[in-house]
């Protein structure tokens, strides 16, 4: 998990190493903007599960950005190539826009997301990411939304 990122539900943590145990690759979904990949939506490092045995499988990336990939989004990349599952976990809907547009896309007909992210699966929310935590403000929405988590 980043450090802006925190699970939604008691659940959402042994849902994820589970799926990972069986395999998988999984995670928030993301979009790289800067790198021009034909849309490519990967497992983004804000919410990434991977085990050791798939890790080998798909040839031990780099999590480092390439050519064609952003952070982590090798993994997502050689998982597809070996035939590795990947799940994601998609916006349900978000707080607020980015500093720099109204929102970040995904591929053509996938929602969109921004600051403050709900990411579920099968219509559960699992976690929340705040994104852009280096800006005046969001530290500050990052602690009011684990203090109202508390509260639940």
């Amino acid at each position: 998990l980043d450090v802006d990122a925190v699970p939604l539900n008691n659940d959402a943590i042994d849902f994820t190493i589970q799926s990972a145990s069986e395999g998988r690759l999984i995670g928030d979904i993301q979009r790289t903007n800067h790198i021009q990949n034909n849309q490519h939506v990967f497992v983004a490092p804000s919410v990434l599960a991977i085990s050791r045995e798939t890790f080998k499988k798909i040839g031990k990336p780099s999590a480092l950005e390439t050519p064609r990939a952003d952070v982590a989004e090798e993994y997502t990349f050689t998982a597809e190539e070996t035939g590795v599952p990947v799940d994601f976990y998609m916006p349900m809907r978000y707080d607020s826009s980015p500093a720099e547009c109204e929102s970040w896309a995904l591929k053509d007909g996938m929602p969109v997301y921004g600051r403050g992210t709900t990411f579920g699966w099968k219509g559960r929310e699992n976690f929340w990411h705040n994104f852009q935590s280096f800006h005046p403000g969001q530290q500050e929405k990052f602690l009011a939304k684990c203090e109202s988590l508390l509260r639940e």
